[in-house]
């Protein structure tokens, strides 16, 4: 009897042991199910079989992320540098909203947060940005970062004090807050032979301001995304128009697409100036569109992947108008275009290498095949100019790598010229232009008034463009300026200031 009653123990025991090792797999194989393999974050199963914990007494936000055009990413650097792009928005995600259960990965490139919304009353949320300026003046990923996360306790009592503010006073700081997000997830990625800019679209709804329902509120914070998307903005927050705008959007984009099987664009020329003589020495191309402005139309081509067949339409414009002029024209080049490895030759069938310059953005020169495409072009005659510099995070060890004649200062330089921490700068780029190992020509963009101008004079600057100077033109009156003699800019208008 008593070793029957030893084996039975033994048995229950090991079927004990194997019933455990059973709820142990099942539970690691729903984990598994319920999180993302390349960042490991809960996924949209997850987010599904949470959703009715997830809303409650407290107001949310609730927070749509989209990697803006990983698509392009893949296609130029690869699958594997769009995994890491992926991997790194994932991991600045996780540092702003930490908490289990905030933070959900529910597509290939988009992210969902839901969190508390107390900040605005309580004081319960742990992140608020109350250093917009300092944040804004940070170039380090871990500064943004600390800027953005503060310690609960140190703020509890300042934020307690805010229960009864009002209403604009809260929107104000669920502005910063969104504004400082908006800051720490676009730091440049560095890579160990490149440096990749990240764009991050940011929808978001509010509960239960905007709905009961998270899929709801879901769909709303994506109608959102994707207005600020449409409209080059940093976030966008549901509004109830939002859906009627976007369907005018998608009329927009219907529009767009008819506009480019048609030629149905106009150019207009803003002169460029020589400082020394005053007088117009080139043109840039500024292409326009009777539907939207230009802040509109070039994203909204961007998304919609057209923008190689827009730059096919302006160069082989512009090379034909160029045969009128007496000066050559600037055209500026999409990245699309740039780094297409077959590009390079299909620009010298459409275009006269003295006749037009090319402009392009640092962002269009980060890959191996668009520096090789702007050589070759370089060797057949074109004059190359890297344009907005200075703009965001500009990279100097770009330089030297660059088959560049030109350097175009963004016009934030112009407009803070007289502030002696952005003279500097400008001051210092221009000492490195000018060095016999790059010796090349500076074109200063947003010239409003005579004294930003007689500085840029006394600077060395050898050419500049704005509208103080002249607005863009009608292809007509350009030419009747050129033509008539009196192309000085100080033959148009008295310049302010």
């Amino acid at each position: 009897v008593r070793s029957e009653q030893t084996m039975m123990i033994s048995l229950v025991s090991e079927l004990t042991d194997q019933a455990v090792k059973l709820i142990q797999l099942l539970e690691k194989e729903k984990n598994f199910a319920e999180r993302d393999s390349l960042t490991g974050l809960p996924n949209r199963l997850a987010l599904e079989q949470r959703a009715s914990l997830l809303l409650g007494a407290q107001p949310k936000l609730i927070i749509m992320f989209n990697i803006h055009r990983l698509t392009y990413i893949n296609e130029q650097y690869g699958r594997d540098i769009g995994d890491m792009v992926i991997a790194i928005v994932a991991e600045r995600l996780g540092k702003l909203f930490p908490g289990e259960g905030q933070l959900f990965k529910v597509a290939g490139d988009e992210f969902l947060a839901v969190l508390d919304d107390a900040t605005l009353d309580n004081g319960a949320l742990e992140y608020v940005a109350l250093d917009h300026a300092a944040l804004e003046d940070s170039h380090l990923e871990q500064d943004a970062f600390d800027h953005i996360t503060l310690n609960r306790g140190a703020y509890e009592g300042s934020a307690q004090g805010m229960s009864g503010a009002k209403e604009e006073t809260k929107k104000s700081l669920r502005s910063k807050r969104l504004e400082a997000i908006h800051q720490a997830l676009h730091v440049p990625v560095e890579l160990p032979d490149r440096v990749l800019s990240v764009q991050v679209d940011i929808g978001v709804a509010l509960y239960p301001e905007h709905g009961a329902d998270l899929f709801d509120l879901w769909r709303k914070a994506n109608l959102a995304l994707l207005k600020a998307r449409m409209h080059h903005k940093r976030y966008q927050l549901f509004y109830p128009g939002v859906e009627t705008s976007f369907l005018r959007d998608l009329s927009l984009k219907s529009s767009l697409r008819i506009a480019v099987q048609h030629g149905d664009f106009t150019l207009v020329f803003q002169p460029i100036y020589d400082l020394a003589s005053e007088r117009i020495v080139a043109a840039e191309v500024l292409l326009r569109w009777d539907e939207a402005a230009p802040d509109v139309l070039i994203p909204l081509a961007e998304e919609l992947g057209l923008m190689a067949e827009i730059d096919h339409f302006v160069l082989t414009q512009a090379n034909a108008i160029s045969k009128m002029l007496p000066v050559p024209l600037a055209v500026n080049l999409s990245p699309t275009t740039v780094a297409h490895k077959k590009d390079a030759g299909h620009i010298l069938s459409l275009a006269d290498p003295q006749r037009i310059t090319l402009e392009v953005t640092e962002h269009a020169v980060t890959n191996a095949a668009a520096v090789k495409n702007l050589r070759r072009l370089q060797k057949a005659g074109f004059k190359i100019a890297l344009d907005d510099f200075g703009k965001g995070y500009s990279h100097l060890a770009l330089l030297p790598e660059l088959p560049l004649t030109a350097l175009k200062l963004d016009r934030f330089f112009v407009q803070h010229i007289h502030e002696p921490r952005y003279r500097i700068i400008l001051e210092s780029i221009v000492a490195i232009a000018k060095h016999e190992a790059y010796r090349l020509e500076l074109v200063a963009e947003g010239i409003e008034d005579r004294a930003s101008l007689n500085f840029l004079r006394s600077l060395n600057i050898d050419r500049v463009q704005g509208y103080a100077l002249s607005r863009p033109l009608p292809l007509e009156d350009l030419q009747k300026k050129l033509h008539r003699g009196d192309n000085s800019f100080y033959n148009d208008r008295k310049l302010h200031g």
